[in-house]
């Protein structure tokens, strides 16, 4: 059985950028930021963090909407993310 994390995904697309995020956001519970001991940190705009899932199921998530809206999925990574250092950025 996969083991579940929190997970950060990151990866590169080469067209639909908008509307893949905003359905990774908002059909399945995908964040854009990490909240911290220094407050939130906003992602960079084709990264993104979903909380107890596994590695597996959000890069299968990824490319299921990217196959939806007709992007073209160049790359991706998802891993685990449990301790990490950032650069607090704006909400883009």
């Amino acid at each position: 059985m996969a083991e579940i994390y929190n997970v950060l995904i990151t990866y590169d697309i080469d067209s639909k950028h908008t509307e893949v995020r905003k359905s990774l956001i908002e059909d399945y519970d995908f964040e854009e930021k990490i909240v911290g001991n220094n407050g939130p940190s906003f992602l960079p705009n084709t990264t993104l963090y979903k909380k107890s899932t596994t590695k597996q199921n959000a890069l299968s998530t990824l490319k299921s909407v990217c196959k939806s809206k007709g992007a073209n999925l160049k790359r991706a990574i998802s891993l685990e993310c449990s301790n990490w250092q950032a650069l607090l950025g704006e909400k883009m």
